[in-house]
């Protein structure tokens, strides 16, 4: 039932603090509501001539409430916080002896309902508190002029005795701890609200960094997806154009320019060469250089590189790459306009097709290769390597196919040869049967001639 009581003029809609003075409000009215009520019976019974102050008071109190209950809880709260202060002074002033020179126990009730703004509004309700503060504090200030505009005659000796004391100081300390009480509840409630709200901030605030941290790592993943799609679409763009480049150059020797030009341009390299396996036999394979881009032309006077011979040798031994981001003092040096430099990055990558080199690519420059920049040039050996041994089946298989059609030619000849010489033979055989006849028909004449004669 009370907490019914309590929280009339409560809906969905109020929230926060404004929830917590509705109630408090409510609570109060209770509160003096049952003051009033003692005070009422009382003053029906001694004093008859100012029951009407607690009749008032109790409208007051119920006046209050329903304006919480129709939404109107600013005045509700108003009309709640000057009601008790107003009403206490009123029956001081209407049964205390006269003339008055000091506060009795309904003084120190009033002095006490003072709390009532500070309870029912907050620091955003300034303006709502300050009047109402101004309103309680007012008849305080200024209790002796309206001391002698109130008169009332009652039994001063009534107002004496010990057991109107008793409960007049009992009334007052249970409206004081009723107030305290209201404080405290009002006190542990914003303790709760502020701890609630503490929690919260600290539960948002987590997961706002939580969040936060969660946004920063997918906008790096993302970045870094970025940049790797970026990365894997430039090294497909340039495995694109330089494949095109190979398989629309039939002429191997402008074909070897075009792929080491073409690669050390798209690097943004500063020069580049490229090693060719020649010698079918071990002892007779070697390096040599079929094309080079932006090199000094000194550096290329001996074309020939052994098998181990230097870093393009020893890289054809290990069958891997050699990445060299500190140069050897004087192994190549970058020619411009303005001088010559060493670089700062050398990649010597093997092609290798089946686990065999085919041969080899160097690329110098005077910046760092990225892994990506590398994976590209291997990528692009591979390539290379296939189409270097394609190409080398290609030449094996041309140059079979002409020695298969020099001995084709050659053969037709030697059967147009032993073709004449059978017709040649053919003809000496039938001139020999020609002759044979001949010598036989001769001879059968001249037995013939024989057996006649016999006869004869």
């Amino acid at each position: 039932m009370l907490k019914f009581l309590f929280r009339i003029g409560i809906n969905s809609n109020i929230v926060g603090s404004l929830r917590i003075k509705i109630i408090l409000s409510n609570q109060i009215a209770f509160i003096i509501g049952i003051v009033m009520s003692f005070y009422l019976i009382v003053t029906s019974i001694y004093f008859p001539q100012i029951q009407f102050i607690y009749i008032g008071g109790l409208i007051s109190m119920a006046l209050g409430v329903i304006l919480n209950y129709l939404g109107f809880n600013s005045i509700s709260r108003f009309i709640i916080s000057i009601t008790p202060t107003w009403f206490a002074l009123i029956t001081y002033f209407s049964i205390s002896p006269k003339p008055n020179t000091g506060f009795t126990e309904i003084m120190i009730i009033s002095i006490s309902m003072l709390v009532a703004p500070f309870i029912l509004f907050d620091v955003r309700e300034l303006l709502l508190r300050n009047l109402s503060f101004l309103f309680c504090a007012l008849p305080i200030f200024f209790y002796r002029q309206l001391d002698q505009l109130i008169e009332v005659s009652v039994d001063a000796r009534l107002l004496e005795s010990s057991t109107f004391g008793y409960v007049n100081n009992t009334l007052a300390l249970v409206s004081m701890f009723g107030y305290l009480a209201v404080l405290q509840a009002t006190t542990k409630k914003t303790e709760d609200k502020n701890k609630e709200l503490l929690l919260n901030m600290e539960s948002k605030t987590n997961e706002v960094e939580e969040k936060t941290k969660f946004l920063e790592k997918t906008l790096i993943e993302v970045q870094q997806a970025r940049e790797d799609e970026e990365k894997r679409n430039w090294i497909a763009n340039g495995l694109t154009q330089i494949n095109l480049l190979m398989r629309t150059e039939n002429n191997s020797e402008k074909l070897y320019d075009i792929l080491i030009s073409s690669i050390v341009r798209y690097l943004k390299a500063n020069q580049g060469a490229l090693y060719i396996l020649e010698g079918e036999q071990d002892y007779q394979k070697y390096l040599n250089l079929v094309a080079c881009y932006a090199f000094d032309k000194k550096k290329f006077i001996e074309k020939r590189i052994e098998i181990g011979q230097g870093l393009v040798g020893q890289c054809y031994l290990e069958k891997q790459k050699i990445i060299l981001n500190k140069i050897p003092q004087n192994y190549i040096l970058i020619t411009s306009g303005l001088g010559e430099a060493n670089p700062r990055c050398i990649a010597i990558v093997p092609f290798l097709m089946n686990g065999e080199v085919q041969g080899i690519i160097e690329i110098a420059s005077f910046t760092q290769f990225a892994q990506y920049e590398i994976e590209f040039i291997e990528k692009i050996s591979e390539n290379i390597a296939s189409v270097l041994r394609t190409n080398r089946v290609n030449d094996t298989t041309k140059l079979l196919l002409e020695e298969s059609m020099q001995q084709t030619e050659e053969m037709k000849a030697q059967e147009e040869e032993m073709r004449q010489n059978m017709e040649e033979l053919q003809a000496t055989q039938e001139e020999i049967e020609r002759k044979e006849r001949v010598y036989i028909a001769k001879i059968n004449v001249l037995e013939d001639e024989i057996l006649r004669l016999k006869n004869i």
